[in-house]
């Protein structure tokens, strides 16, 4: 797949600010894009000096490839994980906005459910 300049030096620059200095990006690929849940990932394979990695979008993090093999298998990862996250995140706000309505001596006529 032909790559943007701008769409290569995003993904290029991600991996180079993610390893370590004797290691940076060197081939940049997109093999592929996956529309899950409404929103698309994109995915790339990033050879590096001694290492290769998977980069997958939205939002973007890296995968050693000697941890995943395949793309599909970080893609899920990647899903997961960030269900996870959200799921975390949601119920945060839930424990905020909670302990946002029992102040103690304020009288609260109606408390609305999330």
């Amino acid at each position: 797949m032909d790559l943007p300049e701008s769409e290569e030096r995003y993904i290029r620059d991600y991996v180079n600010t993610q390893s370590p200095d004797d290691d940076q990006a060197g081939l940049v690929q997109k093999i592929g894009s996956r529309r899950v849940l409404g929103r698309t990932h994109e995915i790339y394979d990033v050879h590096g000096a001694s290492t290769r990695w998977w980069v997958i979008t939205d939002p973007t993090n890296l995968y050693l490839q000697t941890d995943f093999p395949k793309a599909e298998h970080a893609l899920t990862f990647h899903i997961g994980l960030g269900v996870m996250m959200l799921n975390v995140a949601d119920r945060n706000l839930r424990t905020r906005t909670k302990n946002t309505f029992r102040r103690p001596g304020v009288v609260i006529v109606r408390q609305f459910k999330l």
